[in-house]
């Protein structure tokens, strides 16, 4: 029966709260999951107010085969694969064979599982993982053919683990607020009221033009395209308050 013991996960832990890069979270990991029956590790971070974002998620892999890393992101693969975002919906990890039966698939997802077997990367547990402003990540441990006795007490302590790592991993990887300016922060904390471009044009003494100018800017610097993105975006990254 699998299971880290103590003095492993000890080390793990001491390891992580000295890193002070994504690279060397990553190392720490990936050193975890060394000798153990997971081979195949894969990690999926999606960016900051992913929901309302085209950005691809940051993703790093171990022990997969360069053919299939390659192909995988060269094809943008992420696009279709079923497993990491149902990963993310969920409480309770799963293994990767089992995505037939927890969700009906597009034909696209369904030729990108033809695809993982055809490649023979084996079977994996997959993981989620949630970190601040809502930014969730997945963790892909795989194991080839052979599926290692797991307890459920087991796969909990996997959750863990994948959960220390991410946190760690979002505490180093800090996202810099955009530099807004002070009136283009009152425009945007007034959007995040709820409030039109006409009705903030009123409440600032501007005239409506200059506030269209102003989401322009604030569209262009915030790397979004909707009133709802940026509010969020504003918020989520401390640029503005909430209403109290």
């Amino acid at each position: 029966m699998f299971r880290f013991d103590e003095t492993t996960t000890d080390v793990f832990i001491s390891d992580l709260e000295v890193c002070d890069t994504t690279d060397a979270v990553w190392r720490v990991v990936v050193d975890l999951f060394d000798g153990s029956p997971f081979n195949r590790i894969s990690y999926h971070v999606m960016p900051l107010y992913w929901a309302t974002t085209d950005q691809p998620p940051q993703i790093r892999t171990n022990g997969f085969s360069e053919d299939w890393v390659r192909r995988y992101h060269s094809s943008r693969l992420w696009l279709v694969d079923p497993i990491p975002m149902t990963a993310i919906g969920r409480s309770v990890p799963f293994l990767w064979s089992e995505i037939v039966e927890l969700r009906e698939l597009t034909q696209a997802e369904e030729d990108y599982i033809e695809l993982l077997a055809e490649a023979r990367q084996g079977n994996g547990l997959a993981v989620q993982v949630f970190g601040p402003n809502g930014r969730s990540g997945y963790f892909g441990l795989g194991f080839g053919d052979s599926k290692p006795a797991l307890s459920r007490g087991a796969v909990r302590q996997l959750q863990w683990v994948c959960q220390l790592a991410h946190h760690r991993y979002c505490e180093v990887d800090t996202v810099p607020a955009a530099a807004l300016s002070g009136r283009e922060r009152e425009v945007l904390y007034w959007v995040a009221r709820g409030k039109s471009n006409s009705a903030i044009a009123e409440i600032l003494a501007i005239s409506s033009y200059t506030v269209d100018a102003y989401m322009r800017r604030i569209y262009q610097k915030l790397g979004v395209n909707d009133r709802v993105s940026a509010a969020i975006q504003g918020l989520g990254s401390g640029l503005i308050k909430a209403a109290a």
